[in-house]
């Protein structure tokens, strides 16, 4: 797994009409969500299909589902 640069202000990937997805403050959340997720061997990953934490993950767990 590689850290890839983020841009916080990145368009949605598929156009949806979804404001509350595609602005600054869902990708904070998946970077605050990533932090608390440090310690985890194994990540489950709940309700990621547009932005998933796993692009924001700093460390490499054992799995992530």
């Amino acid at each position: 797994m590689q850290n890839k640069p983020m841009n916080l202000e990145a368009p949605l990937a598929d156009e949806r009409d979804l404001p509350h997805l595609a602005g600054v403050g869902a990708s904070l959340r998946q970077v605050f969500a990533a932090h608390f997720l440090r310690g985890c061997e194994h990540v489950l990953e709940i309700g990621g299909h547009i932005r998933p934490v796993t692009n924001y993950l700093t460390h490499h767990p054992r799995s992530v589902t």
